[in-house]
């Protein structure tokens, strides 16, 4: 994740409280980003279990409809995790 671009005051203080101010955006852009990643997560673990009663109840079209949204959410924490890697440093 990118560092906040805090603009500056109109006065130009280049002060303790515009650092803090910049610390403050950067903590709730990362408080913001784990939470996405916690609910995909969720959201992951949801689908595998209906995937999973899909296929006992031999219902392949929804097996394959979950299988597919399944997917996309390995595909989409495959990306923040390479977002994270790139903007911090932070293997993942």
């Amino acid at each position: 994740m990118k560092k906040a671009n805090i603009k500056k005051s109109k006065f130009g203080v280049n002060g303790p409280f515009e650092k803090a101010r910049a610390n403050l955006a950067n903590f709730t852009e990362s408080a913001q980003f784990s939470a996405l990643i916690q609910k995909t997560i969720e959201e992951l673990k949801n689908i595998e279990e209906e995937y999973e009663m899909a296929l006992f109840m031999d219902q392949p079209e929804l097996a394959k409809q979950k299988k597919a949204e399944q997917n996309e959410l390995l595909a989409t924490l495959a990306y923040a995790s390479t977002l994270l890697e790139n903007e911090n440093g932070i293997s993942a």
